[in-house]
């Protein structure tokens, strides 16, 4: 293992909240996008706030209604729970008013922004894991804390800042183990296949984070423990499959609809991945990729 070649006469952590806190002013500035009384374009928001929106002032109605899972619904039924008390205690159970939807809005993109911060930590704890300095953590931190994608996907509520979050979670705690030579017990598989399995139900790039398995099953691959490495990879396969659908119930219901969709994304990757539409194609997907931005560029 590496020494911490960190200057300890620096204050790491001091420097870490003021990342986070320039993180949090500029993420707070564009909060009121799309607010009506606040933002005179308040129709100029995401073209995927609209799929999310209606899950969240629906819900739980979304759930057997919904026949179109182009996205799952792994982080629109989060935050349609999160503000559920809204709608009943303060809203009542009856049709929502164009004031009463722009609140709960507000309170959605808190989460997102949220979300957004704990993205910048997890990024400056990867650079800290990789590195083994605190000050390229620090420095992954602060390009994460001011990268335009990052900042102005916060302002939106869509599922591109949470699937960085856990996208992100799910890697750092799989090499995390892996770095202090921790064998995966049956515990720690079953709830990483939780973790995963709600990625992917946050949004399908998600499932992009299986890269990792080898890294977390890699001491039954050494030891060719073929039978333990079998039961291992079966555990995280259920595990992340039950949380999948759990997020994601009208798959359960509506079964011809999940097939329909993953036919849709797969001619749409089959399209990006085109002469020509590369640009699209890597733009898309590093949406997942973009605490990159922030540690690989930096650590050595």
């Amino acid at each position: 293992m590496l020494e911490d070649k960190t200057d300890n006469r620096l204050p790491v952590a001091t420097l870490l909240l003021g990342i986070l806190l320039v993180a949090l002013i500029l993420r707070l500035s564009l909060l009121f996008w799309g607010f009506p009384y606040v933002d005179k374009f308040s129709n100029y928001f995401h073209s995927d706030e609209s799929i999310l929106k209606r899950a969240i002032y629906t819900f739980p109605k979304d759930i057997v209604e919904r026949k179109q899972l182009i996205y799952p619904t792994g982080y629109h039924y989060l935050l349609a729970v999160a503000t559920m008390p809204l709608k009943i205690v303060y809203f009542g159970d009856g049709s929502l008013s164009r004031d009463e939807k722009g609140l709960i809005n507000i309170v959605a993109k808190s989460i997102t922004i949220l979300f957004s911060l704990a993205t910048v930590f997890l990024v400056y704890k990867f650079g800290v894991l990789l590195s083994k300095n605190k000050y390229v953590g620090l420095l992954s931190a602060a390009l994460m804390a001011i990268v335009p994608i990052s900042v102005n996907n916060a302002a939106f509520i869509t599922t591109d800042t949470a699937l960085a979050f856990f996208f992100t979670l799910f890697i750092y705690l799989v090499l995390k183990a892996f770095a202090a030579n921790e064998k995966a017990s049956a515990a720690k598989v079953i709830l990483l296949g939780v973790l995963f399995g709600y990625c992917t139900a946050t949004k399908y790039n998600g499932a992009l984070a299986i890269i990792v398995l080898p890294w977390l099953l890699y001491d039954y691959i050494k030891q060719r423990n073929w039978k333990e490495l079998g039961r291992m990879a079966g555990l995280f396969a259920t595990s992340s499959v039950i949380t999948f659908f759990v997020a994601t119930p009208s798959a359960l219901i509506h079964p011809k609809a999940l097939v329909d969709s993953i036919k849709i994304v797969s001619a749409w990757a089959k399209f990006a991945s085109r002469p020509g539409n590369y640009s699209q194609f890597l733009f898309s997907y590093a949406k997942a990729f973009n605490l990159a931005i922030g540690i690989f560029c930096v650590a050595k």
